[in-house]
């Protein structure tokens, strides 16, 4: 994407490499486990139209995280698996417990809607930015 500053922090050892564009009130965006920040890839520029958008890569992931040894030699990092709650009540939960919150179901797909349904994804979440931000 033109425009995005392609940028990297350093972060207990590593570098973190991570991408920011737009301009105005900020919105991150972090990518599910085993994927990187291209997950976002569909929202990031309709995003950054209206805010400062930053996106990520996790560390373990994407191929930005580095780690230097004792002999300044650089290796990829990765993670085990993880176990989390059925993602349904998990966004059940979420969406009771965190104030101003709202959960929607965007119907005929899965947990990467996002991707799947990109339009409509970015409809509704420009809708909730525009009333919350």
């Amino acid at each position: 994407m033109t425009g995005a500053m392609i940028e990297s922090v350093e972060v207990n050892g590593g570098r973190l490499g991570f991408e920011v564009a737009g301009a105005g009130p900020a919105v991150a965006f972090v990518h599910p486990g085993l994927w990187d920040r291209r997950t976002w890839d569909d929202q990031f520029p309709v995003m950054a139209g209206r805010y400062r958008v930053v996106r990520h890569d996790v560390r373990g992931y994407g191929g930005r995280w580095t780690r230097v040894d004792s002999r300044g030699s650089s290796r990829q990092r990765s993670n085990g698996s993880r176990t989390s709650l059925p993602r349904r009540s998990l966004c059940r939960i979420l969406a009771e417990r965190i104030p101003g919150a709202r959960l929607v179901q965007i119907p005929d797909t899965d947990h990467v809607v996002n991707m799947r349904r990109p339009a409509e994804f970015n409809q509704v979440v420009l809708e909730f930015l525009g009333e919350v931000l």
